[in-house]
């Protein structure tokens, strides 16, 4: 994530941006009460009251499986 709040930091240099971390049974409670501006979380997103923005960070990810698990066997899976 560094690299996006540098960008940010770089564009909007009078902004202060401080982390805050959100639980992850009830991650837009802090959106909803503006106690945050922006929360970054994994898509998908399906909150009838929340605006969806762009992706602003990819990273790659791997699924780790004992080799006796079904999908040890596959090449690629999906959701």
């Amino acid at each position: 994530m560094r690299p996006v709040l540098d960008e940010f930091s770089s564009r909007h240099p009078g902004c202060i941006v401080q982390i805050r971390a959100v639980g992850y049974n009830d991650p837009f409670t802090a959106l909803r009460h503006d106690t945050i501006d922006v929360l970054l979380a994994w898509l998908p997103i399906r909150e009838p009251d929340l605006t969806v923005g762009p992706v602003a960070y990819t990273e790659p990810v791997a699924l780790c499986v004992s080799s006796a698990h079904p999908l040890a066997k596959r090449d690629s899976i999906s959701y």
